[in-house]
């Protein structure tokens, strides 16, 4: 079985948040951090990847990463509903 870490270079950082996201929501937040990781690292001013990742690091407990990723997030982005 290939291991999903080595398609990196394959992956797109929307690719990687989307697992993220979709990852979390089934209640496997510490099994996808890594991918959103690297979405963020791929593409470090995307606030909705920050947003992601936040909340996966809040679901595994890692309280003040997921806090400084929220305030990243609220800061980028002009949406006032997603505030």
């Amino acid at each position: 079985m290939m291991q999903i870490h080595n398609l990196d270079s394959q992956v797109s950082d929307v690719d990687w948040n989307s697992l993220c996201w979709l990852g979390y929501l089934q209640r496997y937040a510490s099994d996808v951090m890594f991918a959103g990781e690297k979405a963020v690292e791929l593409e470090p001013n995307e606030g909705d990847w920050r947003d992601s990742r936040g909340l996966a690091r809040a679901l595994t407990g890692d309280v003040k990463d997921a806090i400084e990723d929220f305030q990243i997030f609220i800061a980028q982005t002009d949406d006032e509903m997603e505030r």
